[in-house]
């Protein structure tokens, strides 16, 4: 019933979509994002590992620092003072510390802030998704819209070809006496009207071949050959294709993806509530010809505990915490709206089809209508204005049935969008 015969040349919309998924600027980006959510997962992996840091300087000082201390010598000595100097550091030195820090307990703040990360990312991917089954819906839409302006040229000039034979016959009878002038007239401003609407509809092909080609980033004004679609109908009941598009919909995976990562951060904001504990190792070295050892090493376990923080950190927790709420309750939402659109869609299909078998039926009788109109017309038992209405029912039978068949293709592709297996 959808089926449409095919050219032998042209490019498909398969070929369309290809090219449109690799030069759309909002699909770009959304793979930019995804890439962004990536890195912030490695960079919430990388707080797991040691983190190793390196000071160093040099240093001079005016002065050399200096202990003064004083001494009396015990007897039988003689009793006299003595003032004695130490030198405690050279003038100038350098100096240089190794750290070694291992985080060992951080009450999940870590291992909480990756699996955030790590939902985050499910949620960018899926949103990628989702942007990619909207920029090929967009590109079928105006894919579509292209074949449709070209098939009501089609109709136009048809139009325009039957009304110069109509005006020609009238001329003739005219000049042979049967008709009267005013028909000759009539007939010329049909004329004229139809070549109005040629006129129109050439533009609306220019039109759609613009929108067509921006989408695919090309010019403008690059020539278009398109072939036409043929698409089965698709017999699964509306529930069947509720419960799929309810388990495929990228955009229900992102709004989970988003309540989990929501969930985990606040689990890793509280954990800045428990003891952090770390292992600490280091090495320091300080150029001191006074000291007996210039270079010292170290191993620890270091403990920082916030005891007290005026609720700050709960509060903080607290409020992901409502936003993750509200992401599970716009979730619910959107599977109730993609129900919706997947009936919206289903019965879009099942009207288009219909109204193609009634737009066909019609254009049957369109056509035997105009030629007994024209036929009593010539014998001079009908007038011209039955024989204008019969063409333009013929013409409005012709744009109905192109109409419906485009209709019907392009619901097939929102089903199939609804049901996120575009």
């Amino acid at each position: 019933m959808l089926a449409i015969a095919l050219p032998a040349h042209g490019e498909t919309l398969e070929q369309a979509w290809a090219v449109a998924v690799g030069v759309d600027h909002r699909l770009q980006a959304s793979r930019y994002t995804t890439e962004a959510t990536q890195q912030a997962l490695q960079a919430a992996r990388a707080a797991r590992w040691p983190n190793v840091a390196l000071q160093g300087g040099y240093t001079r000082l005016n002065e050399t620092p200096t202990a003064v201390s004083s001494f009396t010598p015990p007897a039988p000595l003689p009793p006299t003072q003595l003032n004695l100097e130490l030198p405690l550091q050279q003038p100038s030195y350098y100096a240089y510390k190794v750290e070694v820090t291992l985080p060992l307990y951080t009450g999940g703040r870590i291992e909480n802030g990756i699996t955030a990360a790590g939902s985050l990312v499910g949620a960018a991917r899926n949103d990628e998704l989702r942007t990619a089954l909207d920029v090929k819906l967009a590109v079928a839409q105006v894919y579509l819209g292209s074949l449709r302006a070209a098939r009501f040229v089609e109709v136009a000039q048809s139009n325009v070809t039957s009304l110069v034979s109509f005006e020609r016959d009238v001329n003739h009878l005219f000049e042979q006496g049967i008709v009267a002038r005013s028909d000759t007239l009539a007939a010329r401003v049909a004329l004229a009207d139809a070549r109005q609407r040629l006129i129109v509809a050439n533009n609306a092909v220019d039109l759609a071949h613009a929108a067509y080609n921006r989408l695919l980033g090309r010019a403008f004004t690059q020539p278009v050959d398109l072939q036409e679609v043929e698409l089965p109908a698709d017999a699964v009941d509306v529930t069947a294709l509720t419960v799929r598009a309810q388990a495929q919909r990228p955009e229900l995976k992102a709004l989970s993806d988003q309540g989990a990562a929501l969930k985990a951060q606040a689990a890793s904001v509280r954990g800045a509530l428990a003891p952090q504990v770390a292992l600490i190792g280091g090495y320091g070295r300080q150029q001191n010809r006074y000291q007996a050892h210039e270079g010292i090493a170290s191993i620890g376990i270091g403990l920082k505990w916030e005891l007290f923080d005026g609720g700050l950190v709960r509060a903080q927790a607290d409020a992901i915490a409502a936003r993750g709420n509200s992401v599970a309750s716009l979730r619910e939402e959107a599977v109730s709206l993609i129900a919706l659109q997947v009936r919206q869609a289903w019965l879009g299909t099942q009207e288009a089809a219909q109204r193609i078998t009634v737009a066909q039926a019609a254009i049957d009788s369109a056509d035997e209508n105009l030629l007994l109109a024209r036929d009593r017309y010539s014998q001079g038992m009908a007038t011209q204005t039955e024989v204008l209405e019969a063409e333009t029912q013929r013409t409005r039978s012709q744009t109905n049935r192109h109409a419906a068949t485009y209709d019907a293709l392009l619901a097939q592709l929102q089903l199939r969008r609804a049901t996120g297996e575009l």
